[in-house]
């Protein structure tokens, strides 16, 4: 994952010390210090977004049975998938047929019924768990705000206790629920962009720069961090993404 190439990063102010694991690096960083565990990238199929583009799947399945187009499509699924009403299925991702699905049904044989499936899908079928959910109580207002903007695609929205709901929007972050207030609600959704705005792909470069400088000088005058299980040093001004850097990000934090 990368939001800067490295044939790119030169006109960011890249160093030539920067390699693109370096970039790669990065990028991990930003999502941390952004709050942002599936990333900034939307993947999409002819305009229509799909799913995070880098998300780590919260499952996978390959399936041998194929799907024909319809609403309501029916699917069996194995039971250590744990799905529940609402979830959303990622179908053959990075293919001229990817798109995402939501179940609306799960019948007690424990095969589930998908809302509107566009293309025609041979097997074997890849499923994937690859987009946003949100998971919380409704506030006594009715109000529920999304923690990462700005929302592409809205896929699903659960009530614990009413089902599929169809979402009613008192902003571009925020669901207007009153009617559902005090209950518990799982919203599935993508979020991001489909190319890295220039000051992301900025922060990236600013930190790739740190880390070249680090590879350099080694650790004589640093303080320690941790991202993705690699182990850094860095001033001990707040780690990696000093003010420049958080200056950059700041637009893009996740709502809390």
């Amino acid at each position: 994952m990368s939001y800067v190439l490295l044939a790119d990063a030169p006109n960011y102010g890249a160093t030539s010390d920067v390699t693109q694991e370096m970039l790669e690096q990065a990028a991990v960083a930003i999502n941390s210090y952004c709050g942002r565990p599936f990333g900034f990238l939307v993947e999409t199929n002819n305009g229509e977004p799909v799913c995070m583009a880098y998300a780590t799947p919260s499952f996978t399945y390959q399936s041998s049975v194929a799907l024909n187009p319809g609403q309501q499509v029916p699917v069996a699924l194995p039971t250590w998938m744990a799905i529940t009403l609402g979830d959303v299925l990622v179908i053959d991702q990075g293919t001229a047929n990817a798109e995402n699905v939501a179940i609306t049904t799960i019948n007690p044989d424990g095969s589930v019924l998908l809302d509107n499936v566009e293309f025609a899908h041979s097997s074997p079928l890849y499923l994937a768990g690859m987009v946003i959910v949100e998971e919380k109580k409704v506030s006594a207002k009715g109000r529920f705000s999304l923690q990462q903007t700005p929302v592409v695609n809205f896929v699903s929205l659960c009530s614990g206790t009413h089902g599929i709901q169809q979402p009613r929007w008192a902003d571009s972050s925020r669901l207007d629920l009153r009617h559902l207030a005090g209950d518990t609600v799982k919203a599935c959704y993508l979020a991001g962009y489909t190319i890295a705005p220039d000051a992301i792909k900025s922060a990236t470069v600013l930190i790739a720069n740190q880390l070249a400088e680090i590879a350099l000088q080694g650790a004589t005058y640093f303080k320690s961090e941790t991202y993705a299980g690699r182990s850094y040093e860095r001033f001990a001004n707040g780690g990696l993404v000093d003010p420049r850097i958080a200056e950059y990000l700041s637009p893009y934090r996740s709502i809390i």
